[in-house]
């Protein structure tokens, strides 16, 4: 198992980045878009997660470890392969994926282009058990991608036809305080994303 890689960035690319080793070893690592990247050049390590099929090994790279468990309890359930694991993360973020699931919040899943009603309540049922049991073994992702995760402003966003990336971003750039009224935070997201 590659449990890490530490190198230089050398490329980016749409599925991914390479990383440089400083044993001469280069690893091309798929990544989701949320990641925040260095310079071409800089020096970058990721927790990786490598992922065996019959004809081919593919790594997925994580910005932290809790993001990396959060991926490896995805690819646990039936279905849910490696890019919409990934898929799930760039839409919501570990912290609040987990949220979701421990709140038996399956409409919030679902926003992620390719997860059905279905899927997310598989993904529920299989994950809450153990997500709890991780948060309390290892206190759960620590991150904090987004101020708020309020199922009632992903879902009013949504239908206005915002994307799930879009609201995503918007709950990241958008300075309110967490307890602020949900109508506040739509509102404040709207003028967001309007900008844009």
């Amino acid at each position: 198992m590659i449990f890490a890689v530490a190198g230089t960035l050398t490329q980016v690319m749409s599925e991914g980045l390479v990383l440089e080793t400083a044993g001469g070893v280069s690893y091309q690592i798929h990544v989701h878009k949320r990641l925040t990247l260095p310079a071409v050049g800089d020096a970058y390590k990721l927790w990786t997660y490598l992922v065996v099929r019959e004809d081919q090994q593919t790594l997925y790279g994580f910005s932290d470890l809790g993001e990396r468990e959060v991926f490896g309890h995805l690819l646990s359930v039936s279905g849910v392969g490696p890019r919409l694991a990934l898929a799930l993360l760039e839409t919501l973020g570990a912290a609040e994926l987990v949220q979701a699931v421990l709140k038996d919040n399956s409409r919030v899943l679902a926003l992620t282009s390719g997860v059905g009603p279905k899927t997310a309540q598989r993904i529920v049922l299989d994950l809450k058990g153990r997500l709890e049991k991780w948060q309390e073994r290892t206190g759960g992702v620590m991150t904090a991608a987004s101020p708020v995760a309020n199922e009632e402003v992903y879902l009013a966003l949504s239908a206005l036809g915002f994307t799930a990336q879009q609201v995503n971003q918007a709950l990241t750039q958008v300075r309110l305080e967490p307890q602020a009224p949900t109508e506040q935070w739509i509102r404040a997201c709207i003028q967001f994303l309007s900008r844009e």
